[in-house]
């Protein structure tokens, strides 16, 4: 198959330049046999725009973009999952046998310059921090990842992932007419990662204490991993907000954020290459918002204005992000509100045509026109699966946009949804947890005073609204909040032998600890696991369960 696409490769770029180009071609296309036929069309356009010189490089600059390390030991990012494994597994044992023979000679700083050099080599960076300043049990720590095939895999896929996107963006492989949102490869490679980790987890079985077992796969679906249960949830809290602001008499406004041109790769009418376009990547247009929201919530804190509610990142037809946030606020701290979120939206090239225009939308929630839940909502079940949506907003099938939308996230490591102000979710979580179950009646009645038993009914109940209220209101200082997370440290040490952190209750009050999770699990292989006295938990889904979230 990968020798049929080489073919019809070279035979999309015939006749162009000379024989050697050719020769050159076949050698270069050879590296990326999976996205040759891409490499190919866009090596046709550029010799046709400009010249096949301008071609050749393109070529070249691709192919060494896409190796990493040199020599018979290089690979290239363009390979099947085999073949990075392999390679993983090479370099992680032949690192560890550097390590250890320069280790004998007793000096730690050259163990650890050689794995800085070892690992920059091949694009990868040292996992710590200031590694001379840091302690020995740090250090342990990061020598034990370098020298494990799991993380040199994690690294070199999340490299994959945003080096070949970063190519198929290049090649104007991503866009409404080409591939929406993220390329075909991407999404291909995306799906192909999420059945390896769904077969992974349903081989693996969790076996607590009581002799009680459920697949890890079991256990997934009945998360927030599961879409349907995300996507319930956010809504919930979102409505609780909305009921919070409604109440207090808050306005409710809904922003939606477009980052500058030059992150724009390509236009939406008509679809055709931006000529501002200066190259950057999804993941740069992230960082260009997250450094201005940082700016907008200094503002707002000095001017003490604390809005509360969600912000939800989606991308561009050609996957640049924007953002959409629905936020709550005091009517008198409403047009402040909206001129800080302005000038920070137009302090970076605001002076290009159509900024003003199109780089913040305002619109003000009416209660007579639907909730304020509502006009969120399109964009959670968008984002998440498509439920309860025909089409998305280029007309695209819903539910293929969604997984197209989660692969693009995956790939440029974008948070999706972000509560703003209110109480954490993991302690919602924790109490909805301690509250489940037979037993309910008598874990409440147990709980120390009115008050936190007021907190977890509400959390029982689903009621985000009580709860926040409950909990210290929408706005509430980290340092003010009743109620935090308890986390302990693990008696068995982490793969890499560190200490490692699990979370086991809730804190009340800085005094009280409340248990949440009573159990001790084990995980194990199925080969290795005995079900004879087991009550294994049935698939909440089925063949029709919702994709898990991608993972490395």
């Amino acid at each position: 198959m990968l020798l049929f696409a080489l073919e019809k490769a070279l035979k999309l770029t015939e006749g162009i330049g000379t024989e050697s180009c050719a020769d050159y071609r076949r050698r270069l296309l050879g590296h990326h046999p999976s996205i040759c036929i891409d490499l190919a069309h866009h090596y046709c356009r550029l010799a046709k725009a400009k010249s096949h010189v301008e071609a050749n490089l393109m070529l070249l600059r691709t192919d060494l973009y896409l190796r990493l390390g040199s020599g018979s030991d290089s690979l290239y990012l363009s390979c099947p999952d085999d073949e990075l494994r392999d390679f993983a597994k090479w370099h992680s044992r032949n690192l560890e046998k550097l390590i250890i023979r320069t280790s004998r000679r007793g000096n730690s700083k050259k163990v650890i310059q050689l794995a800085i050099g070892y690992l920059e080599h091949r694009e990868l960076i040292f996992p710590l921090d200031s590694p001379f300043e840091a302690s020995e049990e740090e250090v342990a720590g990061a020598i034990a990842r370098v020298k494990c095939d799991l993380w040199w895999r994690q690294k070199i896929r999340k490299l994959q992932d945003i080096k070949m996107e970063t190519v198929q963006i290049e090649m104007g492989r991503v866009n409404k007419v080409a591939g929406i949102y993220a390329s075909h490869n991407c999404v291909k490679r995306k799906f192909a990662q999420a059945a390896r980790n769904k077969d992974v987890l349903a081989q693996c079985v969790a076996e607590n204490d009581l002799g009680q077992s459920f697949t890890l796969l079991n256990i997934a679906e009945r998360g927030v991993s599961n879409p349907v249960n995300r996507r319930n949830e956010l809504m919930t809290r979102i409505a609780g907000f909305e009921a919070i602001g409604k109440e207090r008499g808050h306005k409710g406004v809904f922003i939606t954020l477009t980052a500058p041109s030059k992150y724009h790769s390509f236009l939406s009418k008509p679809c055709v290459p931006n000529p501002k376009y200066q190259g950057l990547t999804p993941a740069d247009a992230q960082h260009y918002f997250n450094g201005q929201w940082r700016k907008v919530r200094a503002k707002l804190k000095r001017d003490n204005i604390a809005p509360y509610g969600f912000r939800v990142v989606e991308p561009h037809h050609d996957g640049c992000p924007h953002w959409h946030m629905l936020l709550f606020i005091e009517p008198e701290n409403e047009q402040a509100l909206i001129d800080t979120l302005t000038h920070y939206a137009l302090e970076i090239n605001g002076s290009e045509a159509g900024a003003e225009t199109h780089r913040m939308k305002v619109e003000y929630i009416d209660p007579k026109k639907g909730t304020a839940a509502g006009y969120i909502a399109k964009y959670i079940s968008k984002s998440i699966d498509g439920a309860n949506l025909d089409a998305d907003l280029y007309g695209q099938d819903a539910v293929k946009s969604a997984g197209r939308i989660r692969a693009w996230a995956s790939t440029w490591n974008i948070r999706q949804f972000q509560q703003i102000g209110g109480p954490p979710v993991t302690v919602w979580r924790e109490l909805r947890r301690l509250t489940a179950g037979d037993k309910k009646e008598a874990v409440l009645e147990s709980l120390s005073d009115d008050h936190l038993r007021q907190i977890a009914e509400a959390a029982d109940t689903g009621d985000w609204q009580a709860f926040t209220e409950l909990f210290g209101g929408p706005v509430i200082a980290r340092k003010d909040q009743p109620i935090r997370p308890f986390e302990i440290i693990k008696d068995k040490p982490s793969r890499y032998d560190e200490a490692a952190k699990q979370l086991i209750g809730l804190l009340y009050q800085a005094a009280e600890f409340i248990q949440t999770r009573f159990r001790t699990w084990e995980i194990k292989r199925k080969e290795s696991f005995n079900t004879s006295a087991t009550a294994l938990l049935s698939s909440s889904g089925g063949a029709n369960a919702p994709p898990l979230e991608f993972c490395q």
